[in-house]
Parts: C-alpha cells; sequence; structure tokens
C-alpha cells in the first residue's frame, strides 16, 4: 500500500538527491566520494549509540529482556506492549537516519526498500541475530563483497556475490559469524 501511494504520489520516475560539495578524496590511493564516508561515520555513529542505549540504560535492558523472553518480561513487570512500540519507533528512526545517508549515492523510487530489506536480512544473519557489534561487520562484508564484485564481475548483479557469501557463511556457520549457540 505505502509502495503505490509513493508511486501515486511522486511517479515512478528515479529522483537522487546531490550533496553540495561532494568531491572525491584520495584514502590509501583510492578516491572516495565525501558522501560516503559521511554515510560511514553516520552509520558507526548510528551503531555506537544503538549499543550503548541497549546496553547501558533501562529501556535497553527492557528490551532485551522482551527479545529474550517476552512472558519473563511481563512477569518481572515490563509493559512488553510499550516496549514493542519504543522498538518500533528505534527502528524506524535508524531506518529513516539510514535512508538519509544513502540517499546522496543511490537513487531514490518508491520500490527501493525491497533491496535494502534483502541487505539488511543478509547483514544481520551474517553477523548473528541480536548481535550490534557482528551487524556492523556483517555490513563491512557486505560492502565489500559488492564493490569487489562489480569491479571483478562488472555484468552481473553484486547482490549475486552477497548471496554466494551469505549462503557459504550459513554453511559453515550457521548462527552467523559472531553468533553464539543458545
Amino acid at each position: 500500500a505505502v509502495e503505490n501511494i509513493l508511486l501515486l504520489v511522486f511517479g515512478p520516475n528515479p529522483r537522487s538527491v546531490t550533496l553540495p560539495g561532494n568531491v572525491g578524496v584520495p584514502i590509501l590511493g583510492a578516491t572516495v566520494e565525501l558522501s560516503r564516508i559521511y554515510a560511514f561515520v553516520g552509520a558507526l555513529i548510528l551503531v555506537a549509540g544503538f549499543a550503548l542505549l541497549l546496553q547501558r540504560t533501562r529501556i535497553g535492558t527492557e528490551i532485551r529482556a522482551v527479545a529474550a523472553n517476552p512472558a519473563g518480561a511481563r512477569l518481572v513487570g515490563i509493559n512488553t506492549r510499550t516496549i514493542y512500540i519504543v522498538t518500533f519507533a528505534l527502528g524506524s528512526m535508524a531506518s529513516g537516519a539510514a535512508g538519509v545517508l544513502v540517499s546522496p549515492f543511490s537513487t531514490i523510487e518508491p520500490t527501493a526498500g525491497t533491496i535494502f530489506n534483502l541487505t539488511a536480512f543478509v547483514v544481520v544473519v551474517l553477523g548473528g541475530m541480536g548481535n550490534i557489534p557482528g551487524a556492523l561487520v556483517g555490513g563491512l562484508v557486505v560492502g565489500l563483497t559488492e564493490q569487489l564484485a562489480g569491479l571483478i564481475f562488472p555484468d552481473q548483479s553484486p547482490l549475486l556475490a552477497v548471496f554466494i557469501v551469505f549462503i557459504v557463511v550459513l554453511f559453515l556457520r550457521p548462527k552467523g559469524v559472531f553468533g553464539r549457540s543458545s
């Protein structure tokens, strides 16, 4: 429904955002656009913020308790409905921030969310479910795999290489790179 409403309002043509002063910066012999550096630093800040929130605050402890055992959390007085709402709001805020960070170097269209959902799924599973540092490492693995695949196989979709890495990791470590046994 949301995609179709966006199609009606904005039309089907992809749009892009230009960042003023988006120049290439030489880093270790490679040229990296300033927008990609901003996105990387922004992502690190978001990951650090969420890690601190989940590990060092009362609401973070409650979120982890509800994720681990909703019935047990309810028994100790945690309002699980409120935690679900807060968690949904935090996830929505993170998605919005991610959209802002990647908008200068990707096209924006109503159906763009599908590819981001697939990539996010791969990142989370690669890093280990519920593991924030693992998700960061999973994101780096996916990003590097996409870039290397684009260089080595320019005629193929970089996502093909990402899914090959994904399948190999799942065969070797079914719980993800940083996943732990239950």
